[in-house]
């Protein structure tokens, strides 16, 4: 089987996510090769992107579940080495509606600052 990144878009905002299982359980996945240290919680502020990243291509697909593969090149630098870890992150509906809400604020804002800046 090929590896093909999955491009899709809803509400003129553009995703690409690394891999999509559609069926029973749906699942998306998000795979990371980073030098930030893999000692911060991936549920803290570190990673916050990414967390949004994924929740908008659950929104895309109707999914809740997430599966979060991250090459840390560094680990946690003590020493220096890489590291490989994954996580399955299941989000609630309410999360994924809250974090699509923002996306659609942030697209807003971006979008009234280009037709400002048109107008200059």
């Amino acid at each position: 089987a090929r590896f093909k990144q999955i491009q899709a878009q809803c509400d003129d905002i553009w995703v690409t996510c690394d891999m999509l299982m559609l069926g029973k359980k749906r699942l998306i996945t998000e795979s990371k090769l980073t030098q930030l240290s893999m000692s911060h919680d991936i549920m803290g502020p570190k990673f916050w992107s990414w967390r949004v990243q994924m929740m908008a291509y659950c929104h895309m697909w109707g999914a809740q579940n997430a599966l979060l593969p991250v090459c840390f090149l560094n680990a946690d630098y003590k020493p220096k080495r890489m590291a490989l870890r994954a996580w399955d992150i299941t989000f609630t509906a309410t999360e994924i509606a809250e974090n699509w809400t923002m996306l659609l604020g942030a697209r807003d804002a971006i979008l009234a600052a280009q037709k400002k800046g048109r107008k200059r």
